[in-house]
């Protein structure tokens, strides 16, 4: 039991990746919920790591580059365009209606296997995965300045 939040938040990631890596594929995608914008893309960060240290960088991407531009310049976040060329979405509340609507047609399309979504759109996602990873259930309530379950 680790009670420091941010050093919870890392030692689940190895495990999140592992399962990742073994159940998911093109066919069999994953989604990832984690607790803020920010945690999402340190955590999409964190697995691309992982797919690059297991020597397969591109384990998430199956869509080939030049059928992939078409989409990615269409998103307007930078961050969201950095992992989705590498085969990761980033879904979480900053992002405008237009990047989630991308974002979201290239994982139903197959191009990418991995969602990285913050709490906040948990309820309001329609997507479908093989593989869904909880990586935690608390995230900071800035108003009464504490952790709390989602």
């Amino acid at each position: 039991d680790i009670s420091h939040v941010p050093q919870r938040l890392l030692a689940m990631t190895r495990p999140a990746c592992q399962a990742i890596a073994a159940h998911s594929s093109a066919d069999k995608p994953a989604l990832l919920f984690v607790a803020s914008a920010k945690q999402a893309q340190l955590t999409a960060v964190d697995v691309l790591a992982a797919a690059k240290q297991a020597g397969d960088p591109e384990r998430h991407l199956h869509l080939a580059a030049e059928d992939l531009a078409p989409h990615l310049a269409r998103l307007q976040d930078a961050a969201a365009r950095h992992f989705a060329e590498r085969g990761v979405g980033l879904l979480h509340e900053h992002l405008s209606r237009g990047d989630r609507r991308v974002v979201e047609a290239l994982f139903e399309a197959g191009a990418i296997s991995l969602c990285v979504v913050s709490h906040s759109l948990c309820w309001g996602l329609s997507l479908s995965a093989h593989l869904v990873v909880l990586l935690d259930t608390h995230f900071f309530d800035g108003a009464e300045h504490r952790y709390a379950d989602y």
